[in-house]
This record gives structure tokens, sequence and C-alpha cells, in this order.
């Protein structure tokens, strides 16, 4: 017979066991749909968003991508590479621009927050932030006017 007491006992060991469980299939899911990739990249990248040097230019998927740094394009193909994508190339910024966002007008109004981190002349460090209608205008903002984001975040800028 339960009483009280006892479903305050058998509880957490029946959710603890019970999210253990969940906790084994989920990895045994996640080892059988990892794609095993010929070779893999094990760099360790410690970026400085900060840098104020010019961005790195790349296509992704048809459309033109900035990279803050050298640093952070790297740290990019490491990850592609573990994940068996294909490593990006870099481009012109005259060969990139034919391939910014041009229309936007059909994409959701999804506000996202960009952040553009800069360096003041006083040697202050900030994280500028923008928000846009959606990630589509993000994208064609920073190819247009050359300003590589390091991060986005879903909603509005704080």
């Amino acid at each position: 017979m339960f009483t009280i007491r006892n479903i305050f006992v058998f509880f957490p060991l029946l959710t603890g066991l019970a999210i253990a469980a969940n906790s084994q299939q989920l990895q045994e899911i996640a080892a059988t749909e990892r794609p095993v990739c010929s070779e893999r990249c094990n760099l360790a990248f410690r970026c400085d968003p900060y840098y104020s040097g010019p961005p790195v230019w790349t296509i992704i998927d048809g459309v033109c991508k900035l990279f803050k740094t050298d640093c952070l394009f790297a740290s990019t193909n490491c990850h592609r590479q573990n994940s068996c994508l294909p490593k990006l190339t870099t481009t012109s910024q005259q060969i990139c621009q034919t391939k910014c966002m041009d229309a936007c007008e059909q994409a959701p109004i999804k506000p996202v927050c960009g952040v553009f981190p800069y360096v003041t002349v006083h040697g202050d460090r900030n994280d500028g932030m923008i928000t846009f209608k959606n990630q589509c205008e993000l994208d064609k903002w920073s190819c247009w006017n050359s300003k590589a984001y390091i991060s986005v975040s879903e909603g509005t800028c704080f």
C-alpha cells in the first residue's frame, strides 16, 4: 500500500532512474547519428573578438558572410571539419558583396540581436549590440557595411 511517505521516498528514486534511462538512450542515439569524419580537428582556439583587423570574407550556401578575425574563421572551419562539412574558403570583399542579401521583405519578422565588439579610442572594449527585424536583415547589414558580428541571439537587444 502506498502512503504519502512512501511516495516521497520512492518518487525521487523512480524519476532518477527514468532520467538515467533517458540519458542512456540519448547517448546511444547521439552516438549512432554522429557522422564519422575522415580527419578530426583537435585544435583549440582562443580568439580575441576585439581584434581590429580586416574581416575575413567567405561565401556560405551562396550568401556572403564575414568573420571578425582569421582566428574565428579557422575555428569555424575546425568545427565544420568535425561535422564532416567542407572547409570554407576566403574570397575578396568585391566578390563576396555580389552575394550579399538583397531582399528580406519575405522573411518573417523575428527580431535578433547582433553583437559587434569593438575597442574605443580610449582602449575600452565594448560589445556593440544592434537589433534587427530578422536574421536576413542582420546578414544584409553586416555584408554591406563590412561589419562582422560574433554572435546573434533571438529577440531584441537589452
